[in-house]
């Protein structure tokens, strides 16, 4: 059964899940290399090279895999030429321009406009040809329009837009307005936001009469956690096959548990293959688990044994602690006040805000009179 292992990794990649291929194994090992231990139940084999011999039996059954590969190698040394074809030039012919000696050019559209020497010969589209005639300007008028009118005599309507304009007394004050008519500002009185950023993981803010330290990272966990627990209960996640899907092996002790937290995982998207003694292959999983479905498992059977609790309700929240755990690593904290006051408002809808589901502190609130201790 252990070499059976070395064989079955071998082959993970070329037969499907939970068949099993054909093969023979002969060895030649010296009999000092081997210890056999009779029962009166079974007979127990061991060889003193057991690790040495797995890997060797893994690399040569890949070795043979790679000596008949159905594709051909690359070949970098190959040096094949490529004949490239020699270029032919340019075969379009440059149409000639046939100007009749006196004759007009096409002046249609320029009327009136008066002709100066060294145009350019021009083309149109239908094959014309043409001299354009160009304007002559008349630099003498350049500067006119300046002295026509005074800036100095525009109304004040004009020189201030609608958001520049002095506002009325009593009213707020607008987008601008000039800097005489401001006067002396009296300094603020109240912070600018009601929630500040610290570190860009915690969050400052007042909670009824307390200051309240927020872990925006537990907090985002509380959430997610409380969303995957709903979703878990009401099924709305649907199930998904992984892309490589792996063995799992449990021993004579951790098979009993293994399988009945299994079956608790079956209402909850998980599906499981049996390859017979004690070795399992997860077929389907939670869409939001596809990823790491193994290690859970794994994860899961481990803390069950340790906790002594398999219950439904200890399966299904587990599973989203790790779950929401995974998202969390991968999300991105709010980054201003407006995103830390919406995942505080979620926050604070939840069963409990005040602790992660492991049991760790989301919010320290200071009361006043501790605040005030600290100026006295």
């Amino acid at each position: 059964a252990y070499f059976h292992k070395a064989i079955l990794l071998a082959y993970e990649k070329f037969v499907p899940v939970g068949t099993q291929p054909h093969y023979f194994l002969y060895f030649t090992i010296p009999a000092a290399n081997i210890d056999v231990n009779i029962h009166p139940q079974k007979t127990d084999v061991r060889f003193t090279d057991g690790e040495l011999i797995f890997k060797i039996l893994e690399s040569i059954v890949r070795e043979a895999f790679n000596a008949h590969a159905l594709a051909p190698l690359i070949d970098f040394d190959n040096k094949v030429s490529i004949d490239i074809p020699a270029y032919p030039g340019r075969r379009e012919e440059v149409k000639r321009l046939d100007l009749d000696e006196g004759q007009e050019p096409h002046t249609e559209g320029l009327e009136g406009l008066p002709m100066s020497p060294g145009r350019p010969v021009r083309q149109t589209l239908s094959g014309r040809s043409y001299r354009p005639q160009l304007p002559e300007l008349d630099w003498s008028e350049l500067g006119e329009s300046f002295e026509s009118r005074k800036y100095d005599e525009l109304p004040e309507a004009e020189l201030f837009s609608p958001a520049l304009s002095p506002a009325p007394s009593g009213e707020a004050v607008g987008g601008g307005i000039r800097l005489s008519q401001l006067g002396a500002q009296p300094a603020p009185t109240a912070a600018p936001s009601d929630i500040l950023l610290y570190h860009g993981r915690y969050a400052v803010t007042q909670l009824e009469d307390s200051l309240a330290l927020i872990d925006l990272r537990r907090a985002l966990l509380r959430v997610r956690y409380e969303e995957l627990l709903l979703g878990l209960s009401e099924g709305s996640y649907p199930s998904e096959q992984p892309l490589f899907p792996e063995v799992l092996e449990f021993s004579p002790t951790e098979l009993p548990t293994a399988q009945h937290i299994m079956e608790l995982l079956a209402p909850l998207g998980f599906d499981f293959g049996d390859l017979d003694k004690g070795h399992y292959s997860v077929v389907e999983a939670p869409s939001f688990m596809t990823e790491s479905a193994i290690g859970f498992v794994r994860l899961i059977v481990a803390d069950s044994l340790e906790t002594q609790r398999e219950d439904a309700s200890y399966v299904r929240s587990f599973l989203a602690e790790a779950a929401a755990e995974v998202q969390v690593l991968k999300a991105t904290l709010p980054r201003n006040p407006q995103e830390a006051r919406e995942l505080i408002e979620e926050l604070l809808g939840c069963t409990e805000s005040m602790t992660t589901p492991s049991g760790q502190q989301i919010i320290a609130r200071l009361p006043e009179s501790f605040v005030s201790s600290l100026f006295s």
